[in-house]
């Protein structure tokens, strides 16, 4: 969408151009008129840019908000799904007609740091918060529109502190209807293709208390972003693999949820 606006404003800036000062004389100003059309679309991406930042920093990061800003979280959508395409990602896109209609818990493996990235952009419109590490919160630009959009930063060395986040993740889910997204492995995993790392059992507290649907989804090859020549388009899969409801769950223990969990994303993954 962002990239469509930008195209759109910068071929009307150009014809505006064309007509009240660069007259067409020739095949030359066809390449003019490119240039022209590069040049706004550069100008407008800055302007954008510059908004953004400033409407940022009207959030305020030590202000714990009940409700996400519809907003907000539209615009922080809408650059998350530039950056895909920039990124010249092919997503193939595989069980999304398995999500269900009421709020879930999503749970995937991690591989990238443009994983997050790609999910939004998959998910949307789905109402979605995430819980992530703290420090994501306090990045430049995004951090803010994360936190407004009811993003749960998690200190994984505050045990407390993380029975706080499970709470309000719960209460998210039942009181705004939110699905709430989590990577179970806690952090990248920069190993082979395939493998998984050790899952963090308590991310399960949440679907637990919130008594909702599991998710359960991988993405692959995403460790390739970025490492062939940008004009071919890097190959991206997500898969939905299986929706646990709460019936099949709520008398196991967090690590027995775990283990399923796991084994259906090693199955998934071979």
């Amino acid at each position: 969408m962002l990239e469509l606006i930008l195209i759109v404003l910068s071929l009307i800036s150009t014809a505006l151009t064309g007509t009240l000062w660069l007259k067409y004389n020739g095949p030359i100003y066809i390449l003019y008129y490119v240039l022209f059309i590069l040049a706004f679309y550069v100008i407008y991406f800055l302007i954008f840019a510059i908004l953004f930042a400033i409407l940022g920093k009207t959030v305020n990061l030590n202000k714990k908000y009940q409700k996400p800003n519809r907003f907000y979280r539209y615009l922080m959508e809408m650059v998350m799904s530039f950056v895909t395409r920039v990124m010249n990602m092919r997503i193939v896109i595989k069980g999304k007609e398995l999500l269900p209609e009421e709020p879930f818990f999503f749970v995937q493996n991690h591989r990238h740091g443009l994983d997050p990235m790609i999910s939004v952009h998959v998910l949307k419109p789905r109402k979605m918060a995430w819980i992530t590490k703290k420090e994501n919160l306090k990045a430049p630009f995004a951090g803010r529109y994360m936190h407004r959009s009811c993003y749960l930063a998690l200190d994984r060395n505050d045990p407390l502190q993380a029975v706080e986040v499970i709470k309000e993740a719960t209460r998210l889910m039942k009181e705004e209807k939110l699905s709430i997204g989590v990577y179970p492995e806690g952090t990248r995993n920069k190993g082979e293709e395939g493998t998984l790392l050790e899952f963090k059992d308590g991310a399960f507290k949440t679907a637990l208390r919130a008594k909702c649907p599991i998710v359960v989804s991988i993405l692959k090859n995403t460790r390739a972003i970025g490492k062939r020549p940008h004009l071919k388009p890097t190959k991206i899969e997500f898969i939905i693999l299986k929706v646990i409801p709460y019936e099949e769950y709520k008398s196991m223990k967090t690590n027995e949820i775990s283990a399923l969990v796991k084994e259906i994303m090693y199955e998934g993954l071979k």
